[in-house]
């Protein structure tokens, strides 16, 4: 196992330490190696696996019966060639609701899960680098892993390969989003090697915080689209945005940079002197900050219309699938003796006529 030992990434690791001691460490079994990395490539199959799962046993028949949709009887039976075209269109509409409500589901349930995993590790340890961050540097490399963290760090990390590789839905940001998933990857994998997880753990536990209002508001928003749970919906849906807001501008644009990037850029040299692979760590965790400043600038953008429009309409990243269910038909009206234009919805997915256009024409314009 010579290939696998800490002399291949030396570079990494400060100089304040002789590699010779690492790699005995590592032999008794009190320093992370590459080797431990095998269970995450197993936990992302598992994910995948219950994904798929839960997708079919539970999600899908929740989503359909909570969102009222229908399905042609020739998309039962897999008969696609004898769906008539307005017939296809509902079907495909209805499955990308199904597959964005069901993602959010899976999300909403994991960040659960990982921010529950992460402040038990936390806790579980003597973690007082939590309140004096020189403490993620002191005495390094001699920080015990206790098995938890060891799992914790491995669940996390096939978590990440999962949502790289399997992403249904496709929204303006998956550039940003997939260099957030290869960055996050790569500090995982680094902060493990050179036994940077007191501070590794802390960024996970930040960054899963938020997300969970996110994914909670965005399953409450496809339930508000049903008229009959729209009453209760639509004010959950704007508080966990509220919610999501404020935490996220808290953790990641207040206590990330503030306390976590600050110990890296400037104590970590102080502590154990300049190394090359600082500049790896550093380009990395600036470079999540600049993400966390663009998606910001969303949230910015979401907090607006909530101002003005008096709801969360959507995600602002993703397409309203109500667009493609609807074509817009333009009547003349007059109100107090100005004329003007007003849109009225009719559903392209009806198999009767659009009674709507016909009164329209019928309608006589003062």
């Amino acid at each position: 196992m010579d290939q696998l030992s800490p002399s291949t990434y030396d570079w990494l690791l400060p100089d304040s330490a002789e590699i010779s001691s690492i790699e005995q460490l590592v032999n008794d079994g009190l320093f992370p190696s590459i080797a431990d990395f095998y269970p995450a490539v197993v936990y992302a199959f598992l994910f995948g696996l219950a994904r798929t799962m839960l997708h079919t046993a539970v999600f899908k028949p929740f989503i359909i019966s909570v969102l009222k949709l229908s399905y042609s009887s020739q998309a039962a039976h897999k008969d696609i060639d004898s769906q008539s075209s307005s017939d296809k269109k509902r079907d495909e509409t209805n499955d990308r609701k199904v597959a964005k409500f069901s993602e959010a589901l899976w999300r909403g349930l994991f960040y659960s899960c990982f921010c529950v995993l992460g402040i038990v590790t936390l806790s579980s340890t003597d973690a007082t680098w939590i309140s004096d961050t020189t403490e993620h540097w002191n005495n390094w490399p001699h920080h015990p892993i206790s098995s938890l963290m060891h799992h914790y760090y491995q669940i996390e990390l096939g978590c990440y390969l999962h949502q790289l590789y399997w992403t249904e839905i496709v929204r303006s940001d998956w550039l940003e989003m997939t260099i957030h998933h290869i960055i996050t990857i790569t500090l995982i994998v680094a902060s493990y090697l050179t036994n940077f997880t007191r501070i590794g753990c802390s960024i996970l536990v930040l960054h899963d915080f938020a997300d969970i209002f996110l994914e909670v508001g965005k399953c409450f928003n496809y339930m508000s689209k049903v008229k009959s749970l729209k009453v209760f919906a639509q004010p959950i849906t704007d508080s966990c945005f509220v919610l999501f807001a404020l935490s996220f501008a808290v953790t990641r644009l207040y206590i990330y940079p503030r306390f976590l990037v600050y110990s890296l850029v400037y104590e970590a040299p102080a502590i154990l002197g300049m190394w090359s692979g600082y500049w790896l760590f550093a380009t990395m965790l600036v470079g999540l900050q600049c993400l966390h400043v663009f998606w910001f600038a969303l949230i910015l953008n979401m907090a607006w219309k909530l101002l003005f429009a008096g709801e969360i309409k959507g995600d602002v990243r993703e397409s309203d699938d109500e667009d493609d269910e609807s074509e817009m038909v333009m009547s003349r009206h007059t109100i107090d003796g100005d004329s003007y234009r007003s849109a009225k919805i009719c559903s392209i997915d009806s198999r009767d006529p659009c009674l709507l256009l016909e009164h329209n024409r019928k309608q006589k314009v003062i």
